[in-house]
């Protein structure tokens, strides 16, 4: 860079504001804005441009005010160690379980800012090396092609496969991916930047807006079909249709409530509860079987992400904003009140047994909090369901579409040992409260196979939510259960 060359952190174009100041203020601003936001609004904050602008801002800054400063090669090196220890670190210690973006994103946004800083030491530098190898440099400029491929490709494979790739396969994705963002970048970005094509703005503004126009015309005319069913075999469309499962949609909110249901089911005088999260509302008809068997009728008490844990706050962290805590007190009173004799607490056990979900104990503690609430009534807890490796009705409709074969049935033994730490715990609390086990898996499997679909049936909606069909099974000993 020449002694010409203009000096990038005054205030040029931004009156008596400084530029860097503004620039940093914005990152700052939007980084906590975005801490804030993904215990709020994850999916929103992942995609939404304000709440990721830091991230750019931050390379921005680097580019900006730092470019004229040379590091020594031991300060180089030293910066791009604790750099690759950052993005490593990103890498192997962050899951699913944390907040993304947010605050967990910085360190490897970090780590990458002191690694491209790290180069700034010179050819010497083993970062300098590293930028400079052809490979490396030639990927760079195809970088945006391949941020663009990458994905699509991962997803469709994916999709199509009903599985998660092997090594091998997920390398020649790779490869092909590369391959087209080569292409990408030789016939359409390129052309673009140098001017080939689309030589005035006019004409690359016109050409944006066609394209734009063209893409929204098209989600629109899909979003308002449906999804375009007409263009699948009816079988694929009908499998595919048992995603939608059973939802408490239908059902009016409990007196009081702010969210969830609180559904009648069956005739005469209400003699039991059903109370838990959408697993609940998911075995509501098997349980409406049952009711009408017997003449009798229940409540359903069904709230998403809500297990009936009393006493207990979900972390923030937890990408749902149902004040649950709340939701169960509530739900307790209507059902005290209600004056039933007979209660049945369904959810997804396993999900809530992990750390990540409440600030303030754990499904144990909550879950024997709710069963001495509950002293006294007969009480029932239904275990979850077996499931499915994927989510069952669109792995069954694309297996169907495509002649592809997916694995996706579970055996016994894999059950019982998905389950078996909330197994164990519920014997523990069902010799302690008198509680009974209702062990769905022993209705809805076989000695060899816990079956997805029965007489071109899907039993589950998704990974672990039964369909109306799972009813054949679970009806008739609910009904036993119903009649003592």
């Amino acid at each position: 860079m020449s002694d010409q060359s203009p000096q990038p952190c005054t205030s040029v174009g931004l009156g008596f504001v400084n530029r860097r100041k503004v620039l940093a203020a914005i990152a700052i601003a939007t980084f906590l804005l975005s801490g804030w936001a993904v215990f709020k609004y994850p999916v929103e904050t992942f995609y939404f441009p304000v709440t990721r602008a830091w991230e750019l801002l931050m390379g921005s800054l680097l580019a900006i005010c730092l470019q004229k400063k040379i590091l020594p090669e031991a300060a180089s090196n030293t910066l791009a160690w604790i750099g690759i220890t950052l993005v490593i670190g990103s890498i192997v210690l962050l899951s699913s379980e944390n907040p993304f973006p947010g605050f967990t994103a910085f360190p490897v946004c970090l780590g990458t800012a002191l690694l491209l800083y790290a180069g700034t030491g010179g050819a010497s530098t083993f970062v300098g090396k590293g930028l400079q190898l052809p490979f490396v440099v030639f990927t760079g400029l195809i970088s945006y092609s391949l941020y663009l491929w990458h994905w699509p490709a991962l997803a469709f494979a994916k999709y199509y496969l009903i599985r998660p790739l092997t090594a091998v396969e997920l390398a020649v994705l790779l490869a092909v991916v590369y391959g087209l963002s080569v292409l990408s970048w030789r016939f359409v970005e390129r052309p673009v930047r140098d001017g080939t094509i689309l030589r005035s703005r006019r004409a690359l503004f016109t050409a944006t807006f066609i394209g734009l126009a063209a893409f929204s015309a098209a989600g629109t005319a899909i979003i308002l079909s449906d999804g375009a069913p007409s263009r699948l075999p009816g079988e694929v469309v009908q499998l595919d249709g048992a995603r939608f499962g059973v939802t408490h949609s239908d059902c009016p909110k409990a007196p009081g409530a702010l969210f969830g249901g609180m559904c009648k089911i069956g005739s005469g005088t209400v003699s039991f509860v059903v109370w838990g999260d959408s697993h609940s509302s998911a075995l509501r008809p098997a349980f409406q079987r049952a009711a009408k068997a017997v003449g009798s009728s229940g409540l359903v008490f069904t709230a998403n992400g809500c297990a009936p844990l009393i006493g207990l706050d979900r972390k923030p962290a937890v990408r749902q904003q149902n004040d649950c805590r709340k939701y169960n007190e509530r739900t307790l009173r209507l059902i005290r009140d209600s004056g039933v004799r007979t209660v049945f607490l369904a959810a997804n056990w396993p999900e809530y047994q992990r750390a990540r979900y409440y600030k303030n104990g754990d499904l144990v503690g909550g879950l024997a909090a709710t069963l001495q609430a509950l002293d006294g009534l007969t009480v029932h807890l239904v275990t979850r369901v077996p499931g499915g490796r994927e989510d069952v009705a669109s792995a069954l409709a694309r297996e169907k579409l495509f002649g592809t074969r997916a694995d996706i049935e579970l055996t016994p033994q894999e059950v019982e040992q998905i389950q078996r730490p909330v197994r164990q715990m519920f014997a523990g609390l069902a010799h302690m409260y008198g509680v009974e086990l209702f062990q769905t898996a022993q209705y809805l499997c076989t000695r060899r196979t816990c079956p997805v679909i029965v007489d071109g049936r899907p039993l589950y909606s998704d990974a672990h939510h039964v369909t109306p069909a799972a009813a054949d099974y679970l009806a008739p000993p609910l009904e036993k259960l119903l009649q003592r």
